[in-house]
C-alpha cells in the first residue's frame, strides 16, 4: 500500500512549503496530522508530517499533534 494513497492534493510550492515550515517552527502544528488507525497511514498532513520530520531532524523541538481516526471504508 502506497504512503501517498492519501495524498490527494499537488505538493506545495517551495516558497508555500517554506512558509508552512517556517510556521510549524515558530508556532508548532496548530492543525492535527489525521492518521488512519488501522494502516497508520496519513489521511490529511502529508507536508505537516514532512516539515515536522525536517525540523526535527535540524534539532528543532516541535511536538506531535495527531487526531488518529478509525474510517470504516475508504
Amino acid at each position: 500500500m502506497s504512503t501517498e494513497r492519501w495524498q490527494l492534493f499537488p505538493d506545495l510550492r517551495p516558497e508555500e512549503y517554506e512558509a508552512l515550515k517556517a510556521d510549524i517552527a515558530v508556532h508548532g502544528l496548530r492543525v492535527p496530522i489525521v492518521v488512519d488507525a488501522v494502516s497508520g497511514l496519513i489521511v490529511d498532513g502529508h507536508h505537516r508530517q514532512r516539515a515536522l520530520d525536517e525540523l526535527r531532524s535540524a534539532g528543532t523541538k516541535v511536538a506531535d499533534f495527531r487526531d488518529v481516526r478509525a474510517f470504516v471504508d475508504d
